[in-house]
């Protein structure tokens, strides 16, 4: 879902400028990566609400992504789009963005 509604952002930028690609900052959940990086994952034994209550929380990394213009068809756009954010998904960036703000936010001020 998220790709595709990336693509139609695409799409309504198409008239609106003259570039092949436009650079999307495209908020990722990390809270499953954190946890397994911690080595703080739910216990399988724990009570199903334990697990959940493990997982709460909002930890959201950002991945800027450059969304190509240039397509000839709707279903050409969206598996473009998806073959980058499945790229970028699995690259550091998003984890990097989150420590880097992170560190930005225990700064003294």
């Amino acid at each position: 879902m998220n790709d595709m509604t990336l693509h139609c952002v695409a799409a309504a930028m198409r008239p609106l400028t003259s570039h092949a690609e436009v650079m999307a900052l495209v908020p990722v959940n990390l809270r499953g990566v954190l946890a397994y990086l911690n080595d703080d994952l739910p216990k399988p034994s724990a009570p199903l609400a334990e697990r959940i209550a493990d997982l709460q929380g909002n930890k959201i990394g950002a991945l800027l992504v450059p969304l190509n213009l240039n397509f000839r068809s709707i279903k050409e756009g969206v598996n473009d789009t998806s073959d980058r954010m499945r790229v970028y998904k699995r690259s550091s960036e998003a984890l990097l963005s989150y420590f880097a703000l992170w560190a930005i936010s225990e700064l003294p001020r």
